[in-house]
């Protein structure tokens, strides 16, 4: 992003933001995000100065009003998903392994200069991985790359 747009936006480009909150109201999809430097907040769709989009429904919903947070910068905002997917290229989330029962980790590497083998029919020189699971009960499985 350029600095004006920056400016424009309210984000602050190769910058890591923490997810608060996520919701589906209306056919709307909300991400609250906060700006770890507890300042500097988004400036577009449903952001605290945006006066079209923001609904009783929804204000009541979130428990939300944005005319209370404008003089209030806190670095904490709503943002609708298009508006995450047009200002954001990448998305690493986090969870909490407290969540998960039963964990295992298993590293690897693969080194960037090696890259994938371009062979239309052999795959044989790039990593291959086998993932077998027989839970005894219904389980949710997480790869992360």
């Amino acid at each position: 992003m350029s600095k004006e747009e920056e400016e424009r936006s309210g984000l602050v480009s190769s910058h890591a933001y923490a997810l608060l909150d996520m919701r589906k109201i209306a056919g709307q999809k909300l991400i609250m995000l906060k700006n770890p430097w507890s300042h500097l907040e988004w400036k577009g769709n449903f952001s605290d100065f945006d006066q079209r989009n923001w609904t009783p429904e929804l204000i009541k919903a979130l428990n939300y009003d944005p005319k209370l947070q404008v003089d209030v910068d806190n670095g904490v905002f709503w943002i609708d998903y298009n508006s995450l997917c047009h200002y954001f290229e990448n998305f690493y989330l986090n969870w909490s392994p407290s969540l998960f029962s039963y964990t295992s980790c298993i590293h690897n590497t693969w080194p960037s200069h090696q890259g994938a083998k371009k062979d239309l029919y052999n795959l044989g020189e790039n990593p291959q991985y086998v993932l077998r699971v027989q839970p005894k009960t219904k389980s949710s499985i997480w790869v992360c790359s």
